[in-house]
């Protein structure tokens, strides 16, 4: 019973309110960090590919 309840309420029932939540959860510095961290993972893995390939 509790498994279902939860997956009722976490499921909007509407796409407006999905977006609504998107927006107001990840604020404008969080999307800065997350694409800043992404692009210093992807500059490592090619720089260690580059190493690697060199050896």
């Amino acid at each position: 019973m509790a498994l279902s309840q939860i997956a009722k309420e976490s499921i909007p029932t509407k796409k407006v309110d999905l977006k609504e939540k998107m927006v107001s959860g990840f604020s404008w510095w969080q999307v800065v960090t997350l694409s800043i961290g992404l692009l210093l993972i992807v500059a490592f893995v090619i720089f260690s590919v580059r190493r690697m390939r060199k050896k």
